[in-house]
């Protein structure tokens, strides 16, 4: 099988596939282009933006316009904007909070349909006994829309 979070995503893609039709997270970076106020950056390729449903203060995701559910199939194109994409969303996230600690990880699998994306968090809160001990996140410093406000201020011209 696969890990822990791969394994739920998977299953969670496929579920929202057959309920809807369609792909989660094609229709969430559609909907924050859209509205406006979660979007950090949007390239030609690409999208990065504050998730509805975030679990951390600034979580982030980067996720390609181009349906496509392996890093592994992205192209020469794809792969010279997200050289650009990429490390504007790091310089976001230091000038945004004085150089935090950070983590990102690329979420992907071989798998329709499953779409590939990365994730963000920076480390600005003590996880306490909720987030630790039950596993429940409290998202308690800023709404998806702040995050889209405050990190696409910083997020550099590209």
């Amino acid at each position: 099988g696969f890990p822990g979070i791969l394994e739920k995503e998977k299953g969670s893609a496929l579920h929202y596939h057959n309920e809807k039709n369609s792909c989660y997270w094609c229709d969430e970076w559609r909907e924050a282009v859209a509205s406006k106020d979660r979007v950090i950056h949007e390239s030609s390729h690409f999208v990065v933006f504050s998730p509805k449903a975030c679990r951390w203060s600034y979580e982030v995701v980067l996720v390609p316009k181009n349906h496509k559910p392996n890093f592994g199939f992205i192209d020469e194109m794809e792969i010279n904007d997200l050289a650009k994409v990429l490390p504007g969303a790091l310089k976001a996230y230091k000038d945004s909070f004085d150089n935090p600690d950070r983590n990102y990880w690329i979420h992907t699998m071989r798998y329709e349909p499953y779409h590939w994306h990365i994730g963000f968090i920076p480390h600005l809160k003590v996880f306490g006994a909720l987030e630790l001990g039950a596993g429940i996140w409290v998202s308690d410093k800023a709404t998806p829309e702040d995050s889209g406000k405050k990190l696409s201020a910083a997020f550099p011209v590209i």
